[in-house]
């Protein structure tokens, strides 16, 4: 009897330390957040046909991760222009004041809506990061508008977690 009453005791130990390890293993939740990006219109771009193009450009933002501000965002696309609508895709890296990275993939549609102004909305994924940042995910959206030539502001929502 007191043999079994031993084994007991050692499989419930060893159940709860096993739960307990499996809720510390558990990602942290999701963070939720609203941002601002604001890109500048110093594009590099080449143009490879009349209606695609490849980009470079650099934005900056007020968004953070875990109270980590963002010095700023490095964008890279391909565009396509299509009866006035124009489809983006590409990369971005963000560089923490850390100087950890996090990166993401995104598409974007825009559409001029006078001779000098457009908007636009975008779709992103988070999709790793670097030092403090590493094993982030998230998504989110933007919502754009701007003037031709002079950049534009982006408002996102979205949310991440970093295991």
């Amino acid at each position: 009897m007191k043999h079994r009453i031993f084994v007991l005791c050692v499989l419930v130990v060893g159940f709860a330390a096993t739960a307990r390890a499996q809720v510390q293993a558990l990602p942290q939740a999701q963070a939720p957040g609203t941002f601002t990006i604001k890109c500048n219109p110093n594009l590099v771009t080449y143009k490879f046909s009349t209606t695609q193009t490849v980009s470079a450009y650099e934005c900056t933002t007020d968004a953070t991760i875990n109270g980590v501000a963002f010095k700023g965002l490095s964008f890279s696309q391909t565009n396509q222009n299509v009866t006035g609508v124009t489809k983006d895709w590409g990369v971005i890296v963000g560089t923490l004041t850390s100087g950890d990275m996090v990166f993401f993939d995104y598409q974007a549609e825009a559409q001029s809506t006078s001779a000098t102004t457009f908007t636009g909305a975008m779709t992103y994924k988070i999709v790793g990061g670097t030092g403090s940042a590493n094993g982030i995910t998230g998504s989110g959206t933007c919502k754009a508008g701007g003037a031709q030539g002079k950049g534009d502001q982006q408002v996102c929502t979205g949310t991440y977690a970093v295991r």
